[in-house]
This record gives C-alpha cells, structure tokens and sequence, in this order.
C-alpha cells in the first residue's frame, strides 16, 4: 500500500511538472515595463502634456499580481513612489489598480478615483489616475502615442496558438504588412484587434458603393455589404420615373388632361400634357368663354365655359440637377434623385472652441450651483487667499538664528545656495544634479525659493551640474575664489570627495547670468523705478481687496442658495482668513530701501543684522532689484547696516542704525539712504 502511495504521488509530480513546460499559456508572475524597448513606457499629464516615465534608469517597476513596486519619474514633480509605507498601488489579479502612489511634489495619486481608474488589459495600462497636486494622469494605448504603458504582466511567454513560433513577434506588432493590404501592425491594420493579434486578416465588403465599403480588406466578401435604400419614383408610366429607385417616396408625377371641362380631365394628372379636348356643345348665350383650368397659366375664376384656350407651363424635364454629379444634365428642370455623387472624402472636424469668460458667465446664470462656487475661489486667490501661505510662513528661520543670537558657535546651514554672481540674489527654481564619476545620475534638486538645496550621500567622489534658462554653469566671473561677499564654500564643477556616510553636500553656486549690464542698470535707476513700482504695488492691493471681498459677496450667495458641501468650505476659507485679519495675523510685507535723493531702489544692496548685545551678525539679506527685503528673526535688541553696490563685486557701507526692538519676529523697516 505505501509503495502504491508513492508510486501515484511521484506520478502526480512528474505529470504537473510535463504540463507547466509543456502548456503555451505561462504567464509572467512578475512583469516588467516595456520588455521589448518598444517606448511603451509613458503616461501623461493631461494639464501639461509632460510625461511619466515607467521605465527610466533606477525606476525598477514590477507589476504582479498582488501590487506595483518602483518609482516612476515626472519632469513636472520628480520622483513618485508606487509602493510608499502608508499605502501603495494593489492590483487585484484580474489587472484592475487600486491604492495611493506617493511623490514628494506630487503628492498622493490615487490610481481609483471617482470617474477614473487604471487597468490593465492584455499588457496595456488603460484608463486614468487622479493627484492631488498633479491632476488627471492619463494612460491611453488606443493610437500608441504619448500616453502608453505596456507591461508583460499575464502575458504568455510564448506566442499564441496559430503564432509564428520561435519566440518572434506576432503578427500585428512584427513590422511587416503580413496580409498584403498595405498597411503595417496594430493599430493601423484594420485587421489587428490588438498587439498581440497574431491575425492581420480583414474580411470586408469592398464594393465601394457600400456603405460599409472597407479599402484595407484582403478577403472580399460582399455578402456583407450594406446599402441605404434609393427613394424615388419607381413606377414606370410617372414622368420622373427613377430606374435606380429603390423605395417610392411618393414623389411620382403624372402626365394627362388637367382640365375639368374637358371631356378626357384625369384628376391623377399633375401636369398638363396638351391631350384634352372638348364636345362640340355649344356654349349658352350667357356663358363666359376663357380658360378654366385652375393649373392654366391663363387661369380666369370668371370663366364658365373653357374654350380650350388654356396655356400651360412646358412640362418639367426630369433628371439630374447637380452639377457635382457624374450624371449631370444640364436640361433638366426638375431632379428626380437620380444624382450620381463621388465618393465623400470625410475629413476631422474642427474642435470645437474653448469656452472662455462669457461662456463661463453664462453656465453660472444657467447652472449656479457650482459655477458660483468656482468663481468665488478664483476671486479668493485673486485676493488675499493667494497669500495665505505666508501667514505661515518659516517659522523654523527664526529658530535657526536663535544660537547666532545668543553668542554660541554659529554652524553651516545643512544645504548650499544657488545664487547670481552679480547680484549675489539666490536663484529659484534651479535644477542641480549630482553625478558620480561615471556619469551616473545619484540625485537631484531643484532650489527652493532661498536658493537653497542639497544632497545626503554615502562615501565616494561626486560632481555636481546646476542649470537655469539665462545662466552660465560654472560661474567665469567668479572662477578661482572659494568666498563671495556672504557666501563661502564656492563650487565650480570640480570633483568633490565625500570622506564620511551619510554626510550633507552643501556647496554655494555662482551661476553668470547672460547678458546683464550692471552700468545699463545703473542708468535705468534715473527713471525712479521706486516709485512706478510702489504705484503699482498700491493699485494690485485695491484690486485684492476687490476681489476678496467680491468672491465674498458670491460665498455668502452660493451657500444661502446651494448649501452644498462645496460652497460651505469655500465659505469656511474665507470666515478662517477674515478672523486671522481681525485678530491682526497678516501676510509678511517686506521693507524698502531707497535713495534719499533721487528716490531710486538701492537694487543688491546688502542688509546685515547685528545682535546688539554681543555686536555680531546673526542674519543678512539681500536687497531685490525694486529694493525690497524681508527677514524673519527671534524678537530682542538689534541693529542693522545697508552696503550699497558701488560696482560689481564691490560694496560700501551707506547706513548704520541705532539699537531698536523686535516684538513681531521680523524686520521689515522702510530706509533711506545718503
């Protein structure tokens, strides 16, 4: 008995290990993204048109049946993780996606929100994921263009049954037009139903008076040719008889005698042939003689006794009346549907416009429930709402000067600056990349709105690349010197030794910017840009409140009218910002710098702010080209210098102030200058 036990076990064993080599459907367990390099590999952004690569160097997406792993990359929000800790992108085993993707910059992707959802059908990734910072992510292989990912993921390793066999390509993605028609592969063969249709055969009508004519058809079959029905005359004796008439429209006309006092009247005949004649009675002595057939040119409602002097138009001559017909008759003075038309050459039609303002105006008298919402949050980020942010606004700058301020060892800021040689401003936003020896992509960043970036990276020897449309990387002003004014540590593009794990790159980058002229500048200041730019400054804050408290007005509308919850948030943000002005929390407003004299902006200038107890620096700013600044520090005694540019790279001293206080945590002070 045991001998038999493992006898059948050992037989089971063998035959299940035949049928998995043997049986053509294997599947992939874990697939990969474009295994043929084929560059089906990208979604994309609806908004933008950029894409999002599913392939790129270090992506190392998986797709199985349970989930998807790897990142993926966007030019627009950088990476973006497929499998984060708090969620991750699940498959259900029949290829329809679920779950969150996450990016630093973009967000959460939900890849099934309501009116979308991804899928994967036969390796293709179909339909449409929703981010939060992103908007609509689309994946659309209909035309394989921008939009398409394909995965072999459930698709089997070798070809169908009726495939060329030999690991090759199907039919319908092979490169070849296989049945002669003279068109190649899915989609353009009309024969293929997918890329993995091993098929490209079309079995159509080609009669092309069809109409469902089908040119790419090899195998002709014109038992499934479809025709409209031809309406028309189709009775033979009707004067616009039509021999290609199909089903009678009731249009038949009729020849014959149309005079009632004729002794031949046809009351069927609807135009006069000439064939009536009359009795030889003769007429009363009262009678009016004249024409009495209402159908008579000559018509008289008087006459009571036709004479047979009746004049009738010609009769019509049936036929053809279209000039654009091969049949054309250029006698014919009435068609009887008899046109023979070419063939109509359909071209795409013209998209319809975008709707733009008065459309929108419209759709919010028609349909106020939401179009009034939408526009109350246009005129809050119109407004004050697009401040909000800087309510805020770093308060961790404030901290971060707290050790300066009370005399202890002032550390490197844990990341470098990006910033203009000339006007030693920081520069956002910058693309900085950093590369070990090989050429090989460690990492990137972009600058925030300081300037600011910067690497965490294990043992080895890097370089770095910084790029902006209008700069020059390296800096050749600078070349050669390791300080610049408040900025130390300069980089140039040479290799750098990172000697520690897990250590911070924090190199200061000039970058030259192209074409600027300090004297041009300097000259430009006689035009008291301060004070164009203050009137303007004052018009745009008349315009903010206008539209805040506009947007306001159409809240209050929207909620009283449409208590929805949309309108009831929109209204909540606007009641939130309206009690942090009236408990007098405002956005930042930075201070000015200006000649006293001529009125013009000390444009790059330098701020410096000393502790007024220990006599050090403990913060500096640069001045914008409208000389502005702005600094966010801890509340105590201070004061403060201003350099002026006196020319590029050199600086003198113009103002030193007296001690004053901070209670508000930031300097914001107007100053003037000899």
């Amino acid at each position: 008995m045991k001998k038999f036990l493992l006898h059948t076990i050992t037989s089971v064993f063998f035959l299940s290990l035949f049928f998995f080599f043997t049986n053509e459907k294997v599947f992939s367990a874990t697939g990969s993204i474009d295994p043929d390099n084929a560059g089906y590999k990208y979604a994309e952004h609806l908004d933008d048109g950029n894409q999002i690569n599913f392939d790129c160097l270090n992506c190392g997406v998986a797709v199985s049946d349970d989930e998807l792993t790897g990142y993926v990359w966007s030019e627009s929000f950088g990476w973006i993780n497929l499998s984060p800790a708090q969620s991750g992108v699940l498959n259900d085993g029949d290829g329809n996606l679920s779950g969150y993707a996450w990016g630093e910059l973009a967000g959460w992707v939900n890849f099934n929100p309501v009116n979308g959802g991804v899928s994967i059908e036969e390796g293709f990734f179909n339909g449409e994921a929703w981010g939060e910072n992103t908007g609509w992510i689309i994946f659309d292989c209909s035309d394989l263009g921008s939009s398409c990912v394909y995965t072999d993921w459930r698709i089997p390793s070798t070809n169908p049954p009726g495939g060329s066999g030999g690991g090759s390509d199907p039919a319908c993605r092979d490169g070849e037009d296989n049945d002669g028609d003279g068109f190649e592969d899915y989609p353009e063969d009309l024969g293929c139903q997918s890329l993995n249709d091993n098929d490209e055969q079309l079995i159509a009508c080609s009669d092309p008076d069809a109409d469902n004519f089908n040119q790419q058809t090899n195998i002709h079959d014109d038992s499934v040719c479809l025709y409209s029905p031809v309406l028309g005359c189709t009775d033979s004796v009707a004067l616009n008889y039509n021999p290609g008439a199909s089903v009678s429209d009731n249009s038949c006309v009729y020849g014959g005698c149309t005079n009632p006092s004729a002794t031949n009247y046809n009351s069927n005949a609807s135009v006069n042939d000439g064939s009536c004649f009359f009795s030889d009675t003769t007429p009363p002595a009262d009678a009016i003689l004249g024409c009495t057939d209402p159908l008579a040119q000559n018509f008289d409602p008087q006459v009571n006794f036709d004479n047979g002097s009746c004049v009738y138009p010609p009769p019509p001559v049936f036929g053809c009346t279209n000039p654009l017909a091969q049949n054309f008759n250029p006698n014919a003075t009435s068609d009887n549907g008899s046109c023979d038309l070419p063939p109509v050459v359909l071209t795409p039609s013209t998209p319809p416009p975008s709707p733009g303002p008065a459309s929108f105006i419209a759709g919010v008298i028609k349909h106020p429930k939401t179009e009034v919402g939408i526009l109350a949050v246009i005129l809050f980020l119109a407004g004050r709402g697009g401040a909000v942010y800087r309510l805020l606004a770093s308060p961790l700058r404030v901290i971060n000067s707290i050790p300066a301020i009370l005399g202890l060892r002032r550390r490197r800021n844990p990341w470098g600056t990006v910033y203009d040689s000339v006007t030693k401003q920081p520069l956002d936003p910058v693309y900085v990349e950093v590369k070990d020896l090989s050429g090989k992509s460690i990492g990137t960043s972009i600058t925030d709105i300081d300037g600011r970036y910067g690497f965490l990276l294990p043992m080895g020897v890097y370089k770095i690349t910084a790029g902006k449309k209008d700069y020059l990387f390296p800096s050749q002003k600078l070349f050669g010197k390791t300080k610049d004014v408040i900025y130390e540590n300069l980089y140039f593009g040479e290799e750098i030794n990172q000697e520690k794990d897990e250590d911070v790159i924090s190199k200061d980058i000039p970058l030259d910017p192209i074409n600027f002229n300090w004297n041009e500048f300097e000259k430009s200041k006689n035009k008291k840009l301060f004070k164009f730019y203050s009137k303007v400054e004052v018009w745009i804050s008349h315009i903010a409140d206008i539209s805040f408290y506009t947007g306001l007005f159409f809240s209050l509308y929207a909620v009283y009218f449409f208590p929805t919850t949309f309108n009831i948030v929109i209204i909540s943000i606007y009641a939130f910002v309206l009690l942090l002005s009236f408990f007098g929390i405002k956005p930042r407003r930075p201070g000015y710098i200006y000649e006293e004299k001529t009125g013009a902006p000390v444009s790059f200038g330098l701020v410096r702010i000393f502790s007024a107890s220990l006599g050090k620096e403990v913060a500096h700013s640069v001045v914008s080209k409208t000389g502005k600044y702005f600094s966010l520090i801890a509340n105590g005694e201070y004061y403060l210098t201003v350099e002026k540019m006196a020319g590029e790279d050199k600086y003198q001293q113009v103002l030193k102030t007296e001690n004053f206080t901070v209670t508000n945590g930031q300097i914001n002070k107007n100053l003037k200058v000899v």
